[in-house]
């Protein structure tokens, strides 16, 4: 894998042409995204694609996570609002690589998740506890080296 980039992918910022698909995509994995214009309009979100097609995308708040505040030892840093892969292309590094991008462009990353996901965050080296008293989780990721196995 080129830059942490599965043969035949390319990992590129999302036009307004790709909102649509992002929206499958997050659909596919049972999330939605309510300001997703917005975010591709100020080049934060990132596709990867496969003969042209949307196989999986992340949306980045490039200034950090307001609510809820991630834990106050980890320093600041942009805060993934989404990440989903196409269920057929799911374990195959796209996931690894589109994170590995993100972190390259954006710096440390901050997302909260479900326990489901805690095992994906971990193979790509991310420093991960639980969030309060509720099921959700956290993961603080620095940038890493391409290469490593993929969940998503």
């Amino acid at each position: 894998m080129a830059d942490g980039v599965p043969p035949g992918m390319s990992i590129e910022t999302a036009t307004e042409e790709d909102h649509v698909p992002v929206s499958r995509v997050l659909d596919g994995a049972l999330l939605e995204h309510p300001d997703l214009r917005e975010r591709i309009a100020t080049g934060t979100v990132l596709v990867a694609r496969r003969d042209g097609a949307v196989v999986g995308a992340v949306v980045v708040d490039a200034s950090g996570s307001a609510d809820p505040s991630p834990p106050a030892e980890w320093q600041a840093s942009a805060h993934v609002e989404a990440i989903a892969v196409r269920r057929k292309r799911r374990r195959s590094g796209i996931g690894s690589a589109l994170l590995q991008t993100a972190s390259r462009r954006w710096g440390p990353l901050t997302a909260t998740f479900d326990e489901r996901v805690l095992s994906f965050y971990e193979s790509l080296g991310a420093e991960c506890r639980q969030a309060g008293d509720d099921d959700r989780w956290w993961a603080f990721l620095r940038e890493r080296a391409a290469g490593g196995d993929d969940e998503r």
